[in-house]
């Protein structure tokens, strides 16, 4: 019967980076593991493990394209949509002005009006003048 210690001196196996996305345990045997594990056993186990953390670069480059295209036209959509109701505000403004400054001036009175629709159409104008 051999006696197992009760606290036990931990081995530390070390990790290797081979690069972007890529890492494994050291497979090196230690040698405090002598008479505990076989060498052979020490690997298989190692290699078992290094499989199982193993990162699919195909899948995880895939992944991070696709999120950032998706993040990226959410942003464009805001910013687009932030302009929009920028040029909307503008627009408004410069038709307020532009009326005020000619209602005072007719003599009958008059004002410009905007016709807010969802999409200005060619057939029809936005800009309503009543008189």
């Amino acid at each position: 019967m051999s006696a197992v210690s009760v606290s036990p001196s931990p081995i530390h196996v070390r990790m290797i980076e081979d690069g972007w996305l890529e890492s494994n345990l050291d497979i090196t045997y230690p040698l405090e593991l002598r008479g505990i594990i076989t060498e052979s056993e020490y690997q298989e186990s190692i290699n078992k493990i290094n499989r199982a953390i193993q990162v699919n670069k195909v899948l995880t480059i895939f992944c991070t394209i696709i999120m950032c295209t998706i993040i990226g036209t959410i942003c464009s959509i805001i910013a687009l949509l932030r302009i929009k109701s920028k040029r909307m505000e503008r627009l408004k403004e410069a038709v307020a002005e532009e009326s005020s400054k000619y209602s005072s001036r007719s003599p009958i009175p008059c004002r410009w009006r905007l016709d807010l629709i969802q999409n200005f159409l060619p057939e029809r104008t936005p800009l309503t003048v009543i008189c």
